[in-house]
């Protein structure tokens, strides 16, 4: 994803980029990425966003998270996923001050003790 201005583009591989005018559509509701007056203000978006990255590169350490992650799931015996695009089981947060849903919409909360103390 790439802003510019008015302008936010959406690249995921393998499927059609998307182009909005957040100024004049801030839902984004109109893909404006075919439109023959945005389609060169597209293309070069799209530039921008894959310049320096190679795609086939991210494809395969992806995928080689994935197998990692389900040879664990097999050792840990967790059982494996129904699916690839299903997510992993949740791993424990090393802060043990973490706690889901706490404290200023981040996650940490503070114990009686740390409150004690300051």
């Amino acid at each position: 994803m790439i802003r510019s201005g008015d302008w936010k583009l959406v690249h995921v591989r393998g499927t059609e980029e998307l182009l909005y005018n957040l100024k004049d559509d801030p839902e984004e509701w109109h893909n404006l990425a075919e439109e023959p007056a945005h389609r060169e203000l597209s293309r070069g978006l799209s530039a921008r966003v894959t310049a320096g990255w190679d795609p086939d590169a991210c494809d395969e350490r992806h995928w080689r998270s994935q197998e990692r992650r389900m040879a664990l799931l097999g050792v840990l015996g967790r059982g494996e996923p129904r699916s690839r695009q299903e997510p992993s089981p949740a791993v424990p947060h090393p802060n043990p001050a973490y706690r889901p849903g706490g404290g200023g919409g981040f996650g940490f909360t503070t114990t009686r003790r740390e409150r004690r103390r300051a």
